[in-house]
């Protein structure tokens, strides 16, 4: 009986979708239900098993949506659980495009190769956070904290990183084309080049460079400065916007 039992339940699953079929592989534990109701159990207990696990295999792709939707509340409050909600969806291969979340912590959270473009991420925290090779493109960090964070071969492309803190983050090979790098704190932050930074869209007298890189001379110079020379060097407007 538990022989065949086991051979419709076989059946049944290779006529799952993808969905369902991984709801079968990460509940082996519901097998060896199975074969203890088998060897204790009448053959109507067994049967009434049988019902039972197929019913929770059908209903698998539901149970999944209902919960992304609520990890996707969760990180789109301004509560606690943001963290472990994003991470959730992270593993569950959610694209993370647009996201919203702000003011949220998320100190060393793993999304590395995760598509967070055009996400809201301002007055965030995301210290020691693992963002190799994500999709930031469009990103908002501005003034976050992005302190020891791996932002390694990272796109950043046209990110607002207006007064955010990189302090020790780490930047080989990210690509900061057209970035807003005003107010932001990049002076102890390692794998920076000049060509990075010359790449950078804006910045400001505010931004802190590592030693050896030098600020662009179409980024706007301190008001001090422009009255020293009388007026005659650079703009001198704020890029955050």
């Amino acid at each position: 009986m538990f022989r065949e039992a086991m051979n419709a339940i076989a059946t049944r699953v290779r006529g799952f979708s993808a969905a369902q079929r991984g709801c079968a592989y990460v509940a082996p534990g519901l097998l060896k239900v199975l074969e203890f109701a088998g060897k204790v159990a009448p053959s109507i207990t067994l049967l009434t098993v049988l019902v039972g696990v197929m019913s929770w295999l059908s209903e698998c792709p539901q149970r999944r949506a209902n919960r992304i939707n609520g990890d996707w509340s969760v990180v789109n409050s301004n509560g606690g659980g943001r963290r472990a909600a994003l991470e959730d969806l992270y593993k569950r291969k959610v694209d993370l495009r647009g996201l919203y979340g702000e003011g949220g912590f998320f100190g060393s959270i793993d999304l590395h190769c995760a598509k967070l473009a055009w996400a809201k991420l301002n007055d965030s925290n995301f210290e020691a956070a693992n963002l190799q090779h994500a999709d930031l493109r469009d990103a908002h960090f501005q003034r976050a904290r992005l302190t020891g964070a791996n932002l390694t071969a990272a796109n950043l492309t046209r990110a607002n990183l207006c007064e955010a803190v990189l302090t020790g983050a780490t930047l080989d090979h990210a690509v900061l084309t057209g970035a807003d790098l005003g107010g932001s704190d990049l002076s102890r932050a390692s794998g920076l080049t000049q060509m990075q930074v010359d790449a950078a869209g804006r910045g400001d007298w505010n931004t802190k460079l590592p030693a050896g890189i030098i600020a662009p001379k179409s980024w706007p110079v301190s008001p001090r400065l422009r009255v020293w020379f009388g007026g005659v060097i650079g703009p001198t407007e704020t890029v955050c916007r």
